[in-house]
C-alpha cells in the first residue's frame, strides 16, 4: 500500500528538481501533491485547511489567516481546473500531456504556477510547523517576483477606530532577520525573538496600552516582508507570536526598502486617524538591527526621506543595535543622538513599554513621549 503521509521537503525537492520540466508535468506534480497532503492532514484528523484556518481566524483574529484562507481558495480552484479540465480530457483522448503553448492558451502559465507553488509553500509551514519550518532559499528565489493579492483590510482598519476612539500611539518596528543575524553567536536572534514575543503579550495584556498601541511590524531580511499592519492588538496578537516563534534567518538586510515601505503605509494610517478625528502620539520607529545593511547607495532616497520626516518633527527614530558586534555607524545615520546598544534586550523592551504607558499621562498635541532608557545603554560598540 503506498504511503500517502505528506512530506514538506520531498515537495520543495521536486519543485526544484523540476524546475526545467514541462509546464504540464510540473502542474501535474502539483496538483498530485496538493491531494496527497489533503489526504494526510484529513489522516490526522487536522481538518479540511479551510475548516482548519477557519477555527483558526475565528479564534484568534488573524489577518495572517484571512490571508492564507483566501490563497488556499486560488490555489485549489487552480489544481481542480487543471485536472478536470485539462488532464482529464487528455486521459479521455489518449494525448499524454499538453505543450507549453496548449497550457499558456488554457491559462496555466508559468506565472501562475508559480503562485500556487508560494502559496502552497506558505501553507506548509503553517500546518507542517515543526517538520518544515523555513522555505527553503531556492524555493523563495523561484517566486520572489511573484505578487499575490491581498484582501482590502481598509474596512477592518477602519472599524478599530470606529469601535475604539482612543488616542493612539502608533508604533513601527523593523525587525533585521538578515542572514548574518543567525549566525552571530550568543543565540542574539533568538533572544530578540523571545523578548519581542513577551513585550507582545505585555502589551496585549495591559489594559490601557492595548486599546491605544498600534504596531507595525515588518522584517528586512532579503527584502521588505510586512507581518502586521496597523491595528489593534486582539487582531495582531497571534501573528506577531507567530512570527517571533517561527521568523527565518534569510537574505541581506535592505532596510531602506523597508523605511520607504512602512513610511508610506504610515502615511495612511495618520491619513485615517485625521479623517475620523483620532488624536495621535508622535509615531515611534524601533530599528533592531547591527547595522549591516546593503542598500545605503542603491536606496539612498529612502534614508533621505527618513531624515525629512524625522527633522519635521513627525516620527522619532530609535536604531536599536540588538549585537554585541555591529555596524553602529550605519545605525547612527538614521539617528546619531538615539542609536545604541542596551545592555539586555530584556530591559530595552521593558524600557519601551514602560515608555509607552508613560505616554497614557500626557495629551497627544504635547508630542513628547520619548524612549526613557531606565536600563543600562551605550553609544560605543562593546569589543
Amino acid at each position: 500500500m503506498m504511503n500517502t503521509r505528506f512530506s514538506g521537503r520531498e515537495f520543495w525537492a521536486e519543485v526544484e528538481a523540476m524546475e526545467k520540466a514541462p509546464i504540464y508535468k510540473r502542474w501535474d506534480k502539483l496538483g498530485n501533491r496538493w491531494f496527497n497532503m489533503l489526504r494526510d492532514i484529513n489522516g490526522v484528523d487536522m481538518g479540511y485547511p479551510q475548516v482548519m484556518l477557519d477555527t483558526y481566524i475565528k479564534n484568534n483574529g488573524s489577518r495572517m489567516g484571512v490571508q492564507m484562507q483566501n490563497n488556499l481558495q486560488v490555489l485549489q480552484g487552480s489544481t481542480n481546473s487543471f485536472f478536470r479540465n485539462v488532464k482529464k480530457p487528455n486521459q479521455m483522448n489518449g494525448v499524454p500531456y499538453s505543450t507549453n503553448e496548449e497550457m499558456k492558451e488554457k491559462g496555466f502559465t508559468e506565472a501562475e504556477y508559480l503562485k500556487c507553488i508560494k502559496i502552497f509553500s506558505e501553507f506548509i509551514t503553517f500546518a507542517y510547523p515543526n517538520e518544515c519550518p523555513i522555505i527553503p532559499d531556492k524555493i523563495v528565489e523561484m517566486y520572489s517576483n511573484i505578487e499575490i493579492d491581498e484582501p482590502d483590510w481598509t474596512e477592518l482598519s477602519l472599524k478599530d477606530l470606529a469601535d475604539n476612539p482612543k488616542d493612539r500611539v502608533p508604533v513601527i518596528f523593523i525587525i533585521d532577520n538578515a542572514l548574518y543575524m543567525e549566525g552571530i553567536g550568543d543565540d542574539c536572534f533568538t533572544t530578540l525573538k523571545d523578548t519581542f514575543r513577551k513585550f507582545i503579550n505585555d502589551i496585549d495584556e495591559s489594559a490601557q496600552l492595548s486599546e491605544a498601541v498600534e504596531l507595525f511590524v515588518a522584517t528586512c531580511g532579503g527584502g521588505f516582508k510586512q507581518i502586521v499592519d496597523f491595528g489593534a492588538i486582539k487582531h495582531q496578537k497571534v501573528d506577531l507570536l507567530t512570527m517571533s516563534s517561527t521568523l527565518p534567518a534569510r537574505g541581506r538586510c535592505r532596510m531602506g526598502e523597508a523605511i520607504n515601505s512602512a513610511l508610506d503605509r504610515l502615511e495612511s494610517r495618520i491619513k485615517q486617524y485625521r479623517d475620523e478625528a483620532i488624536r495621535y502620539y508622535c509615531p515611534w520607529l524601533m530599528v533592531l538591527s547591527n547595522g549591516s545593511f546593503v542598500d545605503m547607495e542603491s536606496n539612498a532616497e529612502a534614508y533621505e526621506r527618513l531624515q525629512r520626516v524625522k527633522e519635521s518633527g513627525e516620527i522619532k527614530v530609535y536604531p536599536v543595535c540588538v549585537t554585541k558586534e555591529a555596524n553602529l555607524a550605519n545605525l547612527k545615520k538614521l539617528d546619531s543622538k538615539e542609536a545604541g546598544i542596551p545592555d539586555s534586550l530584556e530591559g530595552f523592551f521593558k524600557d519601551v513599554f514602560m515608555s509607552l504607558m508613560a505616554s497614557q499621562h500626557s495629551q497627544p498635541a504635547d508630542n513628547q513621549v520619548n524612549l526613557v532608557h531606565c536600563g543600562g545603554w551605550t553609544s560605543e560598540v562593546k569589543r
